[in-house]
């Protein structure tokens, strides 16, 4: 096994032939493998910055590309696309940075959903950067059966993906995004069923291409969480929702369609 001091790895990915890839955010100075790196700004600035590290099937170190401008980058998920096996990351990242094939540049004083595409070589294809006027994250992504990715997270304010804004603003909502290999985006839905911040953190696709969602909402008055799931078809449309809650917090943070 391997281990990061000061490094935390928020999501892992496996492509056919074993190579794995892992996305998450570190502070300070870190060894992914090919030699010391130290987080921007560091150690008078302590803000995280974002990586992304592959290994191949023996643990061995392949590569790995970090950045980080000032203020918080994190990489939140991660998934390889069949065929290619390239790897394709979201997360959030604040300010501007230049990932080598496109820049991630915030809308915002706050983060912006990224999405990138790599390589097995370790280069960035493309990048793409989504935001309004609040702080926005994708927090998960997978694969879609047919081709592509479907990208859950959460906005605070309305955010164009490129069809018109989506969501109504003023509390966080979740958000899906079913988006083409070339990181376009095919349709976009917000998700808020509280009244407080909602926000969805899991994803999984059926072979039949329905699309399950998991995260929470918040029903508002600082009376915590509610655990949401859902089924949606891939045109964007529900099948069902549920909400799990009590008199504490709840949340669902990992799907999987059987």
């Amino acid at each position: 096994g391997r281990t990061f001091p000061t490094a935390a790895v928020n999501a892992v990915a496996v492509d056919a032939s074993g190579n794995v890839t892992v996305t998450g955010q570190f502070i300070g100075t870190v060894d992914f493998g090919g030699g010391p790196v130290v987080s921007a700004g560091y150690p008078t600035i302590t803000s995280a910055n974002a990586f992304i590290a592959s290994y191949g099937p023996a643990g061995q170190y392949r590569w790995s590309f970090t950045w980080g401008t000032g203020r918080d980058c994190i990489g939140n998920g991660v998934c390889v696309l069949p065929g290619s096996g390239d790897v394709v990351v979201t997360g959030q990242s604040a300010g501007r940075a230049d990932l080598g094939a496109g820049v991630i540049a915030t809308q915002s004083s706050s983060t912006d959903i990224f999405v990138s595409r790599w390589g097995g070589d370790g280069r960035c294809k493309w990048v793409r950067t989504f935001g309004g006027t609040s702080e926005d994250a994708g927090l998960a992504i997978t694969t879609f059966p047919s081709g592509g990715m479907v990208l859950v997270g959460h906005i605070q304010s309305p955010v164009d993906f490129g069809q018109g804004p989506v969501g109504g603003g003023g509390v966080g909502e979740g958000v899906i995004l079913r988006m083409r290999a070339d990181g376009r985006v095919r349709w976009a839905k917000a998700v808020s069923r509280g009244a407080g911040d909602d926000s969805l953190q899991a994803v999984a696709c059926h072979p039949s291409g329905l699309i399950g969602v998991g995260g929470h909402v918040s029903p508002g008055g600082g009376v915590g969480w509610d655990g949401y799931v859902g089924l949606y078809y891939a045109d964007g449309r529900p099948m069902w929702e549920r909400t799990v809650g009590g008199q504490g917090s709840a949340t669902c943070d990992a799907a999987m369609l059987l």
